[in-house]
């Protein structure tokens, strides 16, 4: 498919904003999928799992079940799931018929070619994915084309985040304006959700003649407005801008993430937080340090040699806390002090004397909450 193009300026996405007494506002987001991630949700949402390798094609419609019939408004239908490499046959044909009626007015009064034989290759590639829409006869009668796959795919780049992207919505002309073309859509949010996908996408040829159907996403659905996808890749909102026969219409389901950190970030918060550890708040940290700082002042103490009164920083040592002595004269056995135990008791229970140290922690600091 060609670039599509980009109009108007992008809603989506979360940033800082003012409120009213100009405080920032901050809409959180989410984190952004790791590039295993992202193949794990595609490849989750496009086969059934099989434990000897990619298995056979999802039925995506199971997660919609209730949603397979549509009586209402004097219809009768029922809606299937096909896969690109499933259309044969006059199903195919229905199809490529359907897409024409729907579509080809439009994309040449947008500037671009339509040809029947392009049409069914693109929708026999693997990847294609459908809800096939049949009358009680079992005729075909409507589908949407969607797929599983990132934004990039607008403009051939392998860049952005899982999304199912909409590439048909087709009906008979009986079929119109009795709330199919709602239900359809429905129907590929939900799955969409379960799938795991980040947002849902269609672009719109730029066309008078699709002032329909940017209506009925705009006013018609929810949640559903143009978007330069600038916020997603620069490179995909470039590509979309130069080629100017699209607009993209996205829907988030999940809040977009709004930066992406380079592979210098990535690489330095990691070692943060292995060097950091599961650090709560400016307390934690200065209480482990302090810690630290005690463990490595009695490890540096002298075992066998008399306490003088000094560390090693020539301040005289002044321990916050008094300790009891266990210095022993002849009564020592009892409880009872001799004369060294109380000469140590009187250094410690002196005034403390402050003292620059790298490993002291200013008392302030313990009173912020984590």
């Amino acid at each position: 498919m060609s670039k599509a193009s980009g109009g108007g300026s992008s809603k989506g996405g979360a940033s800082k904003s003012r409120g009213k007494d100009s405080k920032d506002v901050i809409t959180k987001s989410r984190n952004l999928l790791t590039k295993g991630e992202k193949l794990f949700a595609l490849r989750n949402a496009l086969f059934d799992d099989d434990p000897g390798g990619f298995g056979a094609e999802r039925d995506v419609t199971r997660w919609v079940t209730p949603f397979k019939s549509y009586n209402k408004n004097g219809l009768d239908l029922s809606i299937e799931f096909a896969h690109g490499e499933s259309l044969i046959g006059k199903d195919l044909d229905d199809l490529v018929t359907l897409a024409a009626e729907f579509s080809q007015a439009v994309e040449e009064d947008a500037g671009r070619e339509w040809h029947d034989e392009d049409k069914e290759e693109h929708l026999t590639e693997d990847a294609a994915r459908f809800l096939v829409v049949r009358d009680n006869s079992g005729a075909v009668v409507g589908f949407a084309h969607f797929r599983f796959t990132l934004h990039g795919e607008l403009a051939d780049l392998m860049e952005g985040e899982p999304c199912l992207f909409i590439y048909d919505i087709a009906m008979d002309a009986n079929l119109q304006r009795k709330g199919l073309g709602r239900h359809l859509m429905t129907m590929l949010e939900l799955i969409a959700r379960k799938a795991n996908m980040c947002e849902m996408l269609m672009p719109i040829p730029v066309s008078d003649l699709t002032a329909p159907t940017v209506a009925f996403l705009e006013n018609g659905l929810k949640g559903w407005a143009v978007d330069s996808l600038v916020e997603v890749s620069e490179n995909l909102a470039d590509a979309i801008d130069r080629d100017g026969t699209m607009q993209c219409f996205v829907k988030q389901l999940v809040p977009r993430a709004m930066e992406v950190p380079t592979q210098e970030e990535e690489e330095a918060a990691a070692l943060a937080a292995v060097e950091n550890g599961a650090t709560k708040g400016i307390k934690a940290v200065s209480e482990e340090g302090e810690g630290e700082a005690a463990e490595g002042e009695a490890e540096a103490e002298p075992v066998e040699e008399e306490d003088d009164g000094v560390d090693d920083w020539g301040i005289e040592a002044a321990p916050s806390t008094p300790t009891k002595s266990k210095g022993k004269g002849k009564k020592g056995k009892k409880g009872k002090k001799g004369k060294k135990g109380a000469k140590e008791d009187e250094v410690q229970k002196a005034e403390p004397v402050a003292m620059s140290s790298p490993v002291s922690v200013a008392g302030p600091i313990e009173t912020v909450e984590a």
